[in-house]
């Protein structure tokens, strides 16, 4: 018999429905999900710590929002690609699909998120996306957020779990994106310089909302803020299947591309934390859309880079990231109360590196936790009825027991 892999022995490589699969995309999630789990840690300490009261600017991170940009890349990304492999599919099937994959999980993370605030009568501390919004009800903010409207309705982060508004576009863009396809499906040649043409034309009018309405505007509680991400990552979607990068020979050409796209990547970090004007968001724009496609083809094609992000246990994590993300802040905020009640730092710098040693491995076994009770069994798309089956045998099994 052959000897079990530890890969086989825990089993915690997400389920796919499509017979191939590419590690690499999961390492990009991983790679989308650490500037995300880096800033929230780093806001943590720098709020407990007491070592410095210079705001979110003072951690010195990256801004967080580079991680999300990426998500949505992969998103695009990863709904495209089974389009242009197989065409357009039921649009029913479609919606069943993302509700039963991903809605449970959500449910349950912000109604655990409710129920803790609830009986707790806790207050977080320097919590700008909790305390900013009194007038907004707990009651309130979990059913708008089970319906994914926090945005739209309160024009804020959810009060619940703040990192959750990245869903909510997420969702906006499930709604849209059978019409985009059908859309993609009257294009009969050219559709990479199209799709690339549709990215460039979106990417300004973001650009313009935010120039005309600021950053916080309604424009960026909407798909409208980010469609041009998304369709960046139809476009190689596209790409993928009509050229198949991921066999093609390696090159140390795009293990330099990779490296520089993550250095213009981590930039655009920075980016995210200044008053823009025009010239600083045509700056933001332009790094985003050169850096994320050189990430991706360094991923696909790159020497080194191809075999990092195929790592397994790189994959397994990349493979967790929305569990990871459900409940890292939730985690984090916990984890930050309790620590920097018995430790004391006296430097910003110690903050930081007791927080990033603390919180993201909470973080990650958290979310491992919850990926392998709720969201790993709602991958498989026939729970509903197994769940039924378990309920109703259950049932059974009680009056079989009450009338013996």
């Amino acid at each position: 018999m052959p000897e079990k892999s530890l890969w086989n022995i825990f089993d915690l490589r997400r389920v796919t429905q499509s017979t191939t699969y590419v590690p690499q995309i999961d390492g990009l999630r991983f790679l989308a999900l650490l500037p995300v789990l880096f800033w929230h840690s780093g806001l943590r300490g720098l709020r407990f710590s007491n070592a410095a009261a210079g705001g979110d600017a003072a951690v010195g991170l990256p801004h967080g929002h580079i991680g999300v940009y990426l998500f949505f890349f992969v998103s695009g990304y990863i709904i495209a690609y089974p389009f242009f492999k197989k065409g357009m599919q039921n649009i029913g099937t479609f919606y069943a699909r993302r509700i039963s994959r991903l809605h449970l999980p959500y449910l349950i993370a912000i109604f655990l998120c409710f129920v803790a605030l609830s009986l707790s009568h806790y207050h977080p501390a320097n919590a700008p996306s909790f305390n900013g919004q009194k007038d907004i009800s707990l009651v309130e903010s979990l059913f708008a957020s089970a319906f994914y409207l926090h945005g739209l309705l309160f024009n804020s982060p959810p009060k619940l779990n703040p990192p959750a508004w990245s869903l909510e576009i997420e969702i906006q863009f499930y709604l849209i994106a059978p019409l985009i396809f059908l859309l993609i499906s009257k294009v009969k040649e050219s559709v990479f310089p199209i799709l690339l043409f549709v990215t460039i034309s979106l990417a300004i009018l973001s650009l313009y909302l935010n120039v005309t309405f600021g950053h916080y505007g309604w424009h960026n509680r909407t798909v409208i803020g980010y469609l041009y991400i998304f369709v960046l990552g139809i476009a190689f979607g596209y790409y993928s299947v009509t050229d198949n990068p991921f066999v093609k020979p390696a090159k140390w050409l795009f293990d330099i591309g990779f490296a520089t796209g993550i250095a213009i990547w981590v930039y655009t970090g920075y980016l995210e934390q200044q008053k823009l004007g025009i010239s600083g968001y045509i700056n933001l724009y332009f790094c985003q859309l050169v850096a994320i496609p050189l990430i991706y083809l360094g991923a696909a094609r790159g020497i080194i880079f191809r075999r990092v992000l195929a790592w397994p246990w790189l994959c397994i994590l990349g493979g967790m990231c929305f569990s990871i993300y459900l409940v890292h802040v939730p985690l984090m905020q916990i984890g930050a109360e309790l620590l920097f009640r018995y430790v004391h730092v006296s430097s910003l710098s110690a903050a930081l590196w007791v927080s990033f040693a603390t919180l993201i491995p909470l973080s990650l076994l958290a979310g491992s936790v919850f990926f392998v009770l709720v969201e790993r069994p709602c991958m498989d798309p026939q729970w509903p009825n197994k769940l039924k089956v378990a309920l109703n045998s259950y049932v059974s099994n009680i009056r079989r027991r009450a009338s013996e």
